[in-house]
């Protein structure tokens, strides 16, 4: 413990002759520069930003700021409050140090060195205005004298600091003074990082930090369902953090951020605000500005949005200006229905009241409240240069004062005051007989907690901080004069279960007046509403928030808004026309119904009926020569086999089963051998009968086939090999149903074969191609035999006819599916059972029935021709 006291003392030595170095400390008489003192038993040290650089015109210090002098005035309403209470350190006159830091680090890092110099060297310092001083003299206008009281005293140890204004300033202000355990609490700073104890280990504040703050600014941009927002930030330990904590809020609920995320300089921001302006103004998207300043910087931006005519914007104002009086001067429509985010400051009334004893101010004892009444009448008045000036003209109204954060301050001042009654309680040292230990003191001052004057409850964290407590400001037209503007709370956070880290959003909707002056919620997104049937389409891969819709593909549907991607229908689905629902689709086979099926239905029955037609003619003229002359076996089987072919028509039409699929192929396959084997039959039949009349002689093969008995038999074993070659297709593959997912808008629901290929199927097929090419060899052979009635030659024409058929047929089986296979399989049996029918059944009754008939009618047209000639 030893060891780490030296290394923080030898820390602070060296940091003391570095700021020595940088920093050239005033003499005594120029120290008391810029300060407001009063003595006390105790002395508590304030930094206020009474005045401010002017970086337009390069002067320092010789302008106001809207609230740097209220807050100093608070200071000493809060010191002169306590000192009248008999309550609160009864015994012990507090006193105060206030020092005007004009919103400049230096002059900061300079006040608290004298706060620290003052403690150990106890110095006579003079105490003065801050008119005519060597720091930057304020010219005053309208031949104002110039003011000053110079007065030489002895002031006690400073035991406290309220301060300063700016994070960038309490950080500096607080690793100074954390050497010798000074409490610094203040009443604006807002950065995290003053949240970590470790390096600021005496900083308290009573305004919430930056982390509560982005947390509350993000969930406003949520609530209005914004999705797409502007930031802008001045690049300061305030601006620079409390910009990115929003962003980290922000994608933490799904809020995107504009490419348009600006930061500039504060030495230097008109070389860099006119830029920003025009890239807010290129994007239109986003309609919604989040902007993180402090109150200075944010006129200047402002100024140049009014100057560009940014309009129609939302801007959403961080704490340091959310409240601020110079943005009700400004047009409305550049800033018309703004939201802010400040700290709940309820009416204080009571320090108003306390202020109308100071109006008109004196200048000798209120000079900052003088100067800055008179800068704010000035500029006020300067349409009417003939009325006079001087403040005690001034009809002012107190109310109109901005009191914003006068209660952090009041309250930063009452925290000292009881952790020291405590202290001194505890120490039984109201007297003040021994030293104040200061590192106690900051004990007592982080523990303490009472209810300030507006009953909230004012108490610190682990951390240091307060228990956040915002509310929602809305800049709106202050009726009846509709040129005026004024800010109204619309809304508020409330803890969840006393849970600081878990708020809601409470906002009257009803009572927030957007730019423009509508009641009508801007939107701010660079996306469009994806209804149900459409999916988003992100611009650019590095951004989810910017996307166009597209309508889903087919077989893809959505059935929300806003989906990010189409789910794909399952297989056997369709979409319906607004892809919003996935659809069974349509099971396609040759049904009954189908106008294709009706006329192979009325073709078939057609050449069915036909056929037993012919049948009836056979049996009624059976002794007719011709019908005797045939082979009656051989005319019966193939009567029977053009039957049975013109029914398996009706055995592929209507929906497909495993129990059909299977009889299918072997219905084809042996109604086709048995005709081709029946026609080879009949051919050797009558080539024999041609040898034996032409006297021809034949090897030993045509001997062995010379008999019928033997011929068949051959039949008989071909048609067996048949039956062996489909029941090794049967058992190898059996056939079933199939569904194919070929197509998007239909099923294609048939037999395996038609869309898979089988080695059996195809031997099959081979094995009843080569039977019809063997059978029509031979009767090309047999055709110009003399035998009766040239039954050769009708059978060799009928088998071309049915190989032609099939030389269409095979490509055509192979090229197409569904509807269109089965189709070509069954005009293909038909084609071939009339060959058959209309070429080998066809001739005999023909000569039975329509011959005699048409030699009759020519010999009764000879007769009549001869008569004519005669």
């Amino acid at each position: 413990m030893v060891k780490r006291k030296r290394i923080s003392w030898l820390l602070w030595l060296l940091t003391h002759i570095l700021l020595r170095t940088i920093i050239v400390l005033p003499s005594s008489s120029e120290a008391a520069i810029g300060r407001i003192v009063k003595n006390g038993d105790i002395v508590l040290g304030g930094l206020f930003p009474v005045h401010i650089e002017n970086v337009a015109t390069g002067t320092l210090c010789n302008e106001t700021t809207e609230k740097g002098a209220i807050w100093a005035r608070a200071m000493m309403y809060a010191i002169d409050s306590i000192n009248n209470n008999t309550e609160l350190l009864p015994t012990i006159k507090l006193g105060y140090d206030i020092r005007d830091t004009c919103h400049n680090l230096r002059r900061a890092i300079t006040a608290s060195m004298e706060f620290v110099d003052h403690q150990h060297q106890n110095l006579d310092i003079t105490v003065s205005t801050y008119f005519n001083s060597s720091y930057g003299a304020l010219v005053m206008r309208n031949n104002f004298d110039v003011l000053s009281s110079t007065v030489k005293t002895k002031l006690p140890p400073i035991s406290g600091v309220i301060g300063g204004s700016s994070s960038h300033i309490s950080m500096a202000v607080a690793d100074l003074l954390q050497f010798y355990c000074l409490p610094v609490i203040s009443y604006s700073s807002t950065s995290r990082l003053l949240s970590d104890k470790v390096r600021y280990s005496s900083f308290l504040r009573t305004v919430p930090s930056d982390v509560q703050q982005a947390r509350a600014i993000a969930e406003l941009v949520r609530y209005f369902n914004w999705s797409y927002v502007s930031t802008v930030a001045v690049d300061t330990a305030y601006g620079r953090q409390g910009i990115q904590l929003f962003h980290k809020a922000a994608t933490e609920l799904g809020i995107c951020i504009s490419p348009v995320a600006e930061i500039f300089s504060p030495t230097n921001p008109s070389s860099q605000i006119p830029a920003i302006i025009t890239r807010l103004k290129q994007d239109s998207n986003s309609s919604v500005i989040v902007f993180y300043s402090d109150e200075f910087n944010a006129q200047l931006l402002l100024a140049e949005a009014e100057k560009q005519n940014l309009v129609g914007r939302t801007w959403i104002a961080s704490e340091s200006w959310g409240d601020s009086r110079f943005a009700t001067r400004l047009r409305s429509d550049v800033i018309g229905g703004m939201l802010g985010v400040i700290p709940q400051n309820n009416q204080m009334n009571y320090f108003r009241d306390y202020l109308e004893q100071f109006i008109p101010p004196n200048p000798k004892t209120n000079p900052w409240l003088y100067q800055y009444l008179h800068d704010r009448y000035t500029i006020e008045n300067e349409s009417r240069p003939t009325e006079p000036n001087h403040a005690s003209n001034v009809q002012f109204n107190v109310r109109d004062l901005p009191t914003g954060k006068s209660q952090n301050v009041i309250n930063a001042v009452y925290a000292i005051a009881h952790g020291l009654d405590r202290l001194l309680r505890h120490d039984d040292n109201l007297r003040l007989s021994k030293p104040i230990d200061l590192s106690q003191l900051l004990a007592y001052i982080s523990n303490t907690t009472f209810v300030d004057q507006t009953k909230n409850v004012v108490q610190f964290d682990d951390n240091g901080d307060p228990l956040p407590n915002f509310v929602v400001v809305n800049l709106q037209p202050d009726r009846p004069v509709l040129s005026s503007m004024k800010y109204k709370i619309v809304g508020r956070w409330r803890f969840i279960g006393n849970d600081s880290s878990k708020m809601k959003l409470d906002i009257k909707e009803q009572d927030v007046i957007w730019n423009g002056w509508t009641h009508t919620v801007p939107l701010s997104t660079c996306n469009q509403l994806c209804h149900p049937g459409e999916e988003i389409i992100y611009l650019s891969l590095k951004s989810s928030c910017c996307w166009r819709c597209r309508s889903c593909s087919d077989g893809f549907i959505s059935n929300k808004t806003d989906a990010t991607s189409c789910s794909k229908c399952e297989i056997g689905y369709k979409t319906d026309e607004n892809r919003t629902m996935c659809l069974p689709l349509p099971l396609e086979y040759f049904d009954w119904g189908n106008p294709i099926a009706i006329i192979i239905c009325t073709l078939t029955t057609f050449g069915f009926l036909l056929n037993i037609l012919f049948l009836i003619v056979v049996i009624w003229k059976r002794k007719h020569e011709a019908i005797v002359a045939r082979d009656k076996i051989y005319y019966l089987m193939m009567w029977i086999s053009v039957i049975a072919t013109f029914g398996l028509c009706f055995l592929y039409i209507g929906r497909p089963t495993d129990a059909r699929c299977n009889i299918q192929p072997i219905y084809f396959a042996i109604s086709y051998t048995f005709i081709f084997l029946m026609i080879a039959s009949r051919v050797l039949t009558l080539m024999f009968k041609g040898y034996e009349d032409e006297k021809i002689e034949y090897n030993c093969i045509m001997k062995y086939l010379q008999t019928w008995q033997s011929r068949y038999f051959i039949v008989f074993i071909i048609v067996c090999c048949q039956v062996v070659i489909l029941g090794v297709w049967m058992f190898e593959s059996p056939e079933t149903t199939f569904k194919s997912y070929k197509y998007l808008d239909r099923i294609l629901f048939g037999c395996t074969r038609e869309f898979e290929s089988s080695i059996p199927a195809a031997v099959a097929v081979i094995f009843v191609i080569i039977l019809c090419l063997l059978t029509t060899f031979l009767s090309f052979k047999v055709r110009s035999l003399p035998y009766f009635n040239h039954e050769a030659k009708y059978i060799n024409f009928g088998l071309l006819c049915i190989l032609l058929g099939w030389l269409a047929f095979i490509p055509s089986y192979f090229a197409t599916l569904g509807v269109g296979h089965i189709g070509i399989i069954c005009v293909s049996a038909i084609i071939n059972s009339n060959a058959v029918q209309w070429f080998i059944i066809y001739p005999p009754v023909y000569e039975v029935v329509l011959k005699p008939y048409f030699h009759k009618y020519r010999r009764s047209y000879s007769f009549s021709s001869q008569n004519r000639r005669n």
